[in-house]
């Protein structure tokens, strides 16, 4: 909104002076308000940063069940290493093309796109044979893992009222 803010006279100013006002949450508020939060807002926090879970969780299980599927698959240490290596290196590839879903879709569309992602990934991770499979997989969960890491901050604070 442009309006022409009134001088120390309480006449207006010159139109050349007047400026962009911002009525925002914080406009002239400097916490004599309370602000309340609800118990939506409590829960939706928490299945968003539950979201962030999913990186640890998922290199506890790899790291503890890395044996097993060398066995299984017969991979090789170096076939191994990479296997259980490569969330971190896929989640940044998440990471970094997250924003244009959120920017397009929305946060809450968002997290339906990093879920299936690292859903996909785990359905095929649970039904390879063969270490192609396996890295397949582990590239569907990086990446469902690495865009829903860049998406739970944002949505919390969006969520969050200012305060």
């Amino acid at each position: 909104l442009s309006s022409n803010p009134p001088n120390d006279s309480g006449a207006e100013t010159s139109p050349k002076t007047s400026y962009r006002t911002h009525e925002g949450e914080h406009h002239d508020d400097f916490g004599n308000t309370s602000v309340t939060i609800t118990r939506s807002t409590y829960i939706f926090a928490l299945c968003a940063a539950l979201n962030s879970c999913n990186l640890g969780y998922d290199i506890g299980v790899s790291t503890n069940a890395g044996a097993l599927i060398q066995r299984d698959l017969d991979l090789t240490t170096g076939q191994r290493e990479l296997f259980i290596g490569s969330l971190n290196f896929w989640s940044i590839f998440g990471s970094l093309f997250a924003h244009w879903i959120c920017d397009k879709y929305g946060r809450r569309q968002s997290f339906i796109v990093a879920a299936i992602g690292f859903i996909i990934g785990v359905f095929v991770m649970a039904f390879s044979n063969s270490y192609g499979m396996l890295m397949l997989g582990r590239i569907f969960v990086g990446l469902g893992v690495g865009f829903g890491l860049a998406i739970d901050p944002l949505y919390i604070a969006e969520i969050s009222p200012a305060g």
